[in-house]
């Protein structure tokens, strides 16, 4: 009933991106029977013309006509195979889209699953093109079943056993390829966590990023050291599974050799007592429709085993189509523009290990600079996450103008909260779209632009270059691409981050790569274009502090000092101490409180 349901659902998914195939595919059913039976009658009529009056004239009309028949349909065939060339290609392209929207619909913790990740991959690189399939073959078995009801009915005439050996060798051979596809189901489960390591692999040869270690270190031996232990695994699976396999395949296509002189064997058994020209032509349009049904039989086979192969893969697409969100599909109300945050006596873990964060609180009013501090590991980043609301924490609550993050549309809320991470994705587009996410194309984008590149403090490298903002970044699609430094990667995600216009504005170590007075100036862009936005500094190093409006420490998952600059270097503990010791490394000497 499962595997029904799938091919249902995959014929759905066609017909939905491309409603005309149906069309199509009825029209393939009509020229199939057609093109079936044109043999058989003219077969007939040949014989029994040529026992009647041996009229050349007649004969050749017979011909002629079933040759122009046959002629049309199979330009009509021609011309069906290219449309469905072409319903495959739009088909993979747009349902691909479907599966990538998806993962974006689905909760964040999933991508540290490699089980989901084995099974996302899998849909994405197998399952999509198997969904078709599924409703090709489907429809594929529609058409030789309907094919071999014709044809039936014309054989049934002689003697219904020739049905019965017909149909139960069939029915055997498909139960055989269902089990065949079982197998190769479960193999390829088993491969499935070792050919993404190899994929791994293949990527880290390939990326650019990878390169300079991959040449000056060890690093490379030590991956095609990984490469080969999953290559041996995945051997040792496909041997597991190949003997079966193979004896199964063997037996189906001895079934398939033996179907057509077995059908022609019946046939010549109940005529070849009776050998009159009326008998004689019967006989010959009945070795015709024999060798059409022992085809026809051998399509139909072959054509439920695929689907049966087919069919057990799209399950994982399935499944992973129904999955839902628990944070990401869940409805809730709108968010208007940002006022104040609470955080109220937050704790966290991941997965029930230990708390990354414990008893966290804090506020935030609309247009303050807030700065949250402290050593990696501290739980900082965590934060940011659950502010994201990439997660939800496990006990205390957020409130966004005094609503509940768990009521909220986490769509609505990501329009008003955004964050730039310390690892920035950067893709290779021209730099105007990295900024942007989309393509400028008025006024105000391009202003928009200007104001974010002046607000990140890239603009003065941008307008160097021939092409401004219309360079394209990265060398992967142009030689005369730019590759930026990890600090003018890390500005052009402050641009980007500026430019998406977030009310509350989330910036996680984000000039770690930059020197400290490169840091101090992006800072000072901020501080005078962002003053009409709130914008949380996450950081280790405290040169974001001295013009926040308030600060908080953490460590070890938890707020252990909070207040102004001022408050906290009066305090004489663990602030000034880092603060202090900071200032000595950068500025080269004794840090002079006044």
């Amino acid at each position: 009933m499962r595997e029904l349901k799938n091919i249902f659902s995959s014929i759905i998914c066609v017909v939905k991106i491309k409603p005309s195939y149906l069309i199509i595919k009825l029209l393939t059913i009509i020229t199939s029977v057609i093109s079936s039976l044109i043999p058989v009658f003219v077969i007939n009529e040949i014989v029994n013309i040529y026992y009647d009056d041996k009229n050349i004239g007649k004969i050749s009309l017979v011909v002629g006509i079933g040759f122009i028949l046959l002629a049309l349909i199979a330009l009509c065939n021609f011309v069906i195979e290219l449309y469905d060339s072409h319903v495959r290609r739009v088909f993979i392209a747009k349902e691909s889209i479907i599966f990538y929207r998806k993962l974006s619909s689905l909760d964040y913790e999933l991508h540290e699953s490699p089980l989901f990740l084995n099974d996302y991959t899998r849909a994405l690189e197998e399952s999509v093109e198997h969904i078709f399939i599924t409703c090709n073959g489907t429809f594929n078995i529609i058409k030789i079943l309907i094919t071999s009801i014709g044809m039936f009915s014309v054989i049934a005439t002689l003697h219904y056993m020739i049905i019965i050996v017909a149909v139960a060798l069939a029915i055997v051979y498909a139960v055989l390829r269902v089990f065949m596809a079982k197998i190769q189901f479960i193999a390829s489960t088993h491969q499935r966590p070792f050919r993404r390591m190899t994929r791994y692999n293949e990527r880290s040869f390939t990326l650019k990023e990878s390169m300079s270690e991959l040449k000056t270190t060890k690093i490379g031996d030590l991956l095609l050291e990984k490469n080969n232990k999953a290559h041996d695994n995945i051997i040792k699976i496909f041997d597991k599974y190949i003997l079966p396999k193979t004896i199964l395949s063997f037996i189906c296509n001895l079934l398939l050799t033996i179907l057509y002189p077995l059908i022609v064997c019946v046939v010549a058994y109940f005529t070849i007592d009776n050998l009159t020209p009326e008998v004689i032509a019967w006989f010959s349009s009945m070795t015709v429709a024999a060798t059409t049904i022992s085809s026809l039989i051998s399509q139909l086979a072959r054509a439920v085993g695929d689907v049966g192969s087919s069919v057990t893969e799209v399950k994982v697409a399935f499944d992973l189509l129904k999955m839902e969100g628990k944070i990401e599909s869940k409805q809730g109300i709108n968010v208007e523009e940002f006022e104040s945050l609470e955080v109220n006596n937050i704790t966290f873990s991941y997965k029930g290990d230990y708390n990354q964060l414990e008893d966290v609180t804090l506020k935030i009013k609309k247009g303050q600079k807030i700065a949250i501090v402290g050593h990696n590991g501290a739980g900082k980043t965590t934060l940011v996450k659950l502010l994201l609301r990439l997660y939800d924490v496990n006990n205390g609550e957020i409130l966004y103008n005094n609503a509940n993050y768990k009521d909220i549309n986490v769509l609505s809320l990501r329009k008003e909260v955004g964050a730039v991470f310390q690892n920035v994705e950067v893709y290779a587009v021209t730099i105007a779209e990295n900024i942007l996410l989309k393509t400028p194309k008025t006024i105000e984008d391009f202003n928009l632009i200007d104001e974010a590149l002046k607000f990140s403090g890239l603009d003065e490298y941008v307008n160097s270059l021939p092409n401004g903002i219309n360079t394209l970044v990265t060398k992967e699609f142009d030689r005369d691409g730019i590759v930026l430094s990890g600090g003018q990667n890390q500005r052009l995600a402050i641009a980007r981050g500026y430019a998406l216009n977030y009310n509350l504005f989330i910036l996680d170590e984000p000039s770690s790569a930059l020197d400290p007075i490169a840091e101090a100036s992006v800072y000072n862009n901020m501080l005078t274009l962002g003053k009409n936005k709130t914008i949380i500094f996450i950081s280790h190093r405290l040169t974001t502090t001295v013009n926040a409006d308030y600060i908080y420490l953490f460590e070890h998952g938890k707020v252990i000092e909070q207040g102004t600059h001022k408050e906290l270097m009066k305090l004489s503990k663990k602030y000034k101490e880092m603060f202090t010791s900071q200032s000595k490394k950068y500025l080269g000497g004794e840090y002079d409180e006044k």
